[in-house]
Parts: C-alpha cells; structure tokens; sequence
C-alpha cells in the first residue's frame, strides 16, 4: 500500500506548484503546508486499516480501507484539496481561550452548511467564549 499511496499522491500533486508540502520519513503521511495564520496543515496519511485525513485546527477523520484502497484514497484526496482551498473552513470555538470545538464548513449555494462538528467532552462550560475562522486559498476551488 505504501508504494500505492505515495504514486497516487504524487501524480495528482505533480502539476499543483502552489503546494508546499512534506512527505515523513517512510512516505505513509504528507502534510500540506498552511500560507498564512489564518490557514491550516492539512494531513493525509495511512495506517494498516485506515486512511485518514486532518489538520493542525482540530479536525480529523478516518474510514476504513479494504480491498478497494484507491477509491477511497480518492475520495480522501478530493476532501484534502477542498480543504485546500476557501470552499471549506474551520471555525474553532474556545472557551476562555482554550480551543474545544471545531466545526468543517462547506461553501454550496451560497451558503456555509456544516459537515463536521468535533469537540471535547470536558470544557469550561462558564468560561468567555470566542471564535475564529481558519480558511486557506492555496488552491482554486472546484465546480
């Protein structure tokens, strides 16, 4: 899988010269840089069972791969440069300055619409409450 996964990737980022990005040392994860504070490193990587996608603002996720590993590479790939781009977002919720909800919007139709929501269980519910918005542009977004 490993050989799979590096070529896959490799192919599809060849022509991208946007992208600053960095392979680990036995080439199972690549991290794509942020281009400024207000961005975020998106990750993609793959472990025995699992690929599995996330960020340095919170956000992660996983699905299982079987037999049937470049399809889902693919999808996982597609959800990477949407986050690659300023047609997704994270807005990071904190408590007293203390980040512990991050939510994965979407721009459809006009529209910010939430795909994910991800938390802590504990949190200073009585705490001043704030938020910011991540977003990067590294690449254009798709139709």
């Amino acid at each position: 899988m490993q050989e799979v996964f590096k070529s896959y990737i490799s192919k599809l980022i060849e022509s991208e010269s946007a992208l600053d990005y960095e392979w680990n040392s036995d080439n199972s994860e690549i991290v794509f840089k942020k281009k400024t504070a207000d961005g975020f490193d998106v990750s993609v990587g793959y472990d025995r069972n699992y690929l599995y996608i996330s960020t340095d603002r919170g956000y992660h996720n996983h699905s299982e791969a079987p037999s049937c590993f470049e399809d889902i590479l693919s999808d996982v790939m597609g959800e990477a440069r949407d986050l690659l781009s300023s047609n997704m977002r994270i807005r990071e919720i904190s408590s007293n300055g203390k980040p512990r909800k991050w939510i994965l919007e979407q721009f459809v139709d006009g529209r910010w619409n939430r795909r994910h929501v991800i938390g802590l269980l504990f949190w200073n519910y009585l705490g001043r409450r704030s938020e910011k918005i991540y977003s990067n542009d590294t690449l254009p977004t798709r139709d």
